[in-house]
């Protein structure tokens, strides 16, 4: 089965809740392995790994080295601007990847794990010290409250 095909089979799974199903962890595993050595997303690749994270949300199968790694391909995803060739994307991403972030915020609560000591390991700065690009500072995890604009553009109250 293909990595589209197991993600729509693990999203049919959590409409249906069935996450404890034993071919949910052994998908969930499958497409874990092929999606998070991806060296760079680009528009239908960048579609699956935010499809894929929200629907480990939904199934509770997500866990925080997976969200580390989905995240800094999606960071690198936009600020190197392909999104922009897929305007839908924006929008329904926001919804998302907030999820997602809510349920990391979770499991950070539930292991103990200070948010704020994570975000600083697993956040690239760059140079400088600070997250210089507007688009990725706009991302869930990044700002405040996530607002999306009538041109698609992702902004923050921060």
């Amino acid at each position: 089965m293909s990595v589209p095909s197991l993600i729509d089979a693990l999203w049919a799974a959590a409409r249906l809740n069935l996450r404890n199903a034993s071919f949910v962890d052994t998908a969930v595993v499958r497409v874990l392995d092929n999606i998070t050595e991806i060296p760079e997303l680009y528009n239908r690749k960048a579609d699956e790994m935010i499809r894929l994270l929200w629907t480990l949300s939904v199934l509770r199968k997500l866990d925080l080295a997976t969200f580390a790694t989905a995240k800094s391909l999606i960071e690198q995803f936009v600020s190197s601007g392909h999104r922009v060739q897929n305007p839908d994307l924006n929008h329904w991403a926001v919804v998302q990847l907030s999820q997602v972030w809510v349920e990391a915020q979770t499991l950070m609560r539930e292991q103990g794990i200070d948010e704020q000591e994570w975000m600083l390991k697993n956040t690239d700065k760059g140079g400088n010290g600070k997250i210089s690009d507007n688009k990725v500072q706009a991302l869930p995890w990044h700002s405040g409250k996530v607002f999306v604009s009538d041109t698609n553009d992702i902004t923050s109250s921060r």
